[in-house]
C-alpha cells in the first residue's frame, strides 16, 4: 500500500514499508514497520512506535516539527535516541530494555518525562541494563512530570534544581541510585514518590518545599531522609 487518502488524520500501521500523501496526518501508530519515512511527515502531533527491530531512531525525526508526544514502547533493540523535536511536550519510553542513551538536549518545552521498563517476571529483570544516567535532564526548563522506574543500573541523576517548574516527582525501583541533587530547590513540587531505591543514602532537607501536598518516601536503607514535609 503506498498511496492513503491525503486527508487522513489518524493512522495505525503494522508491518507495512512506507505509505506517502500524508501531509493531513496527525496521530500515527507504528507497529513492527519499517519507520524510515516519517520524518518526512508535515504535521503528526501524536507518535507511537513500537518497533522491536530498530536499532535507533531515523535521523530526521527531529524535522516533525508539530509533534508533540512521543511513545517509544517496546522497542527492544533499540540501543541509541538521537536528537528529538524541540516542541515535544510529552515522552515515553517503555520497555526499551537495551538502550543506552538518550539525548534530551532539544527539549526544552518538554512537560512530561516518563521513563518505565518494568516486565512482569521481575526476577532476573535488569531493565535498562546499559544507560547509567540522563545526560542532558538538568537543561529541561519546563517539565512538570518526572517519572522514572524499574531502572536498577541508573547511578546518578543530574542536579534537578533547574527544574523549576516540576510538579511531580516519582522514582521507583532504581537500586543503584545513591542520591538526588537539587531536590530541595524544586519550589513547585506538589508530589513527591520515592521507592525501593535501596542505595538512596538519604535526602536533602525538604522543609523549604512549601507546596507539596503528597510526600511517600520508603527508600533510604542507608539513611534517614531529613527534612521531612
Amino acid at each position: 500500500m503506498s498511496q492513503l487518502p491525503p486527508s487522513l488524520i489518524s493512522l495505525y500501521l503494522s508491518s507495512i514499508a512506507g505509505v506517502s500523501d500524508l501531509s493531513n496526518l496527525r496521530n500515527l501508530k507504528l507497529k513492527h514497520t519499517n519507520p524510515w519515512w516519517i520524518g518526512k511527515l508535515l504535521r503528526p502531533e501524536y507518535l507511537r512506535l513500537e518497533l522491536p527491530s530498530i536499532t535507533s531512531i531515523p535521523s530526521d525525526l527531529d524535522h516533525l516539527c508539530c509533534l508533540k508526544e512521543l511513545l517509544f514502547i517496546r522497542c527492544k533493540n533499540l540501543l541509541h535516541i538521537g536528537l528529538l523535536p524541540s516542541r515535544l511536550r510529552k515522552l515515553t519510553i517503555s520497555h526499551c530494555s537495551v538502550l543506552q542513551s538518550i539525548d534530551l538536549s532539544n527539549l526544552q518545552k518538554l512537560l512530561d518525562l516518563s521513563l518505565s521498563f518494568g516486565i512482569p517476571n521481575i526476577q532476573g529483570l535488569e531493565g535498562l541494563r546499559s544507560l547509567y544516567n540522563l545526560n542532558g535532564l538538568e537543561r529541561l526548563e519546563n517539565p512538570q512530570l518526572l517519572s522514572i522506574e524499574l531502572w536498577p543500573l541508573l547511578h546518578t541523576l543530574p542536579n534537578l534544581s533547574n527544574l523549576k517548574y516540576l510538579k511531580d516527582l516519582f522514582l521507583w525501583s532504581c537500586q543503584k541510585l545513591i542520591e538526588i541533587q537539587g531536590l530541595d530547590r524544586l519550589e513547585s513540587l506538589q508530589s513527591i514518590t520515592i521507592g525501593g531505591c535501596s542505595s538512596l543514602q538519604g535526602l536533602p532537607d525538604l522543609s523549604n518545599l512549601k507546596k507539596v501536598e503528597y510526600c511517600d518516601i520508603e527508600c533510604c536503607s542507608r539513611g534517614n531522609p531529613r527534612g521531612e514535609v
